[in-house]
């Protein structure tokens, strides 16, 4: 992180709560409850955002902004964990605050990138941006869904094109405003021919327009920097 200037934070370890629950003599279900009531009362981060927003609040008059920060620690979740979660798990986070460059979302990818290449794990970072997902609710007519329509689209590769259809069908969408929809999935090309895809798609909507023409920019951004190969 340090090559592209982020400033190390960490938060006040509150984590013995947790182990000293834990660590106690009562049946799972009590020790389960006791838990809960640690992570929700005792303090025990749920995230690290909420801490950072608060340091930046505090400190607002001495830090220059933009603000770069990385932090990586442990935090806990305060419901029950599905199977295969841990009650408590190490969280990486960075953040830029005083600024709405697309510069630094470019950087982000970068440092995603980065962090996994030195890891030796191949991933596929994929981008979106939240405008167009707003401009495909405008254009089927259906701004009122619009958490409906991103939440089924986000389960696209679990359950396929036909338990999206399943889930908007279920949310009251009709069969047109469907169809409208399934046009985006048919996008196919390299990343400026899916950009210019979905801009005569989202022609009629001037907030998708955006959202196209700003995932354009930070695509250009990631090819001047190099490093990044994308598909």
């Amino acid at each position: 992180m340090n090559r592209f200037n982020y400033d190390k934070m960490g938060a006040d370890d509150t984590q013995y709560a947790a182990r000293q629950v834990m660590g106690t003599q009562h049946s799972n279900e009590e020790a389960m409850q006791d838990l809960i009531r640690a992570v929700s009362e005792k303090g025990l981060r749920y995230d690290l955002t909420i801490p950072f927003a608060r340091y930046v609040v505090m400190h607002q008059n001495e830090i220059t902004f933009p603000f770069k920060r990385y932090q990586i620690q442990s935090v806990f979740r305060a419901d029950r964990p599905q199977k295969g979660r841990y009650r408590e798990f190490f969280q990486c986070d960075a953040d830029v605050v005083g600024s709405d460059s697309l510069l630094f979302d470019a950087e982000f990818a970068q440092i995603y990138d980065e962090a996994f290449s030195k890891l030796g794990a191949e991933v596929q970072i994929i981008i979106n941006n939240r405008k167009i997902l707003q401009g495909i609710a405008e254009v089927c007519n259906a701004t009122d869904k619009f958490m409906e329509i991103t939440i089924a689209i986000d389960k696209l590769d679990k359950i396929g094109l036909q338990g999206v259809r399943q889930e908007l069908t279920n949310r009251g969408m009709s069969e047109s405003q469907l169809q409208v929809i399934e046009k985006f999935f048919s996008i196919a090309g390299s990343p400026q021919e899916k950009i210019e895809q979905a801009s005569k798609l989202l022609q009629s909507s001037e907030t998708g327009t955006k959202g196209c023409a700003e995932l354009k920019s930070m695509m250009e951004l990631l090819q001047l920097s190099g490093g990044i190969k994308m598909n």
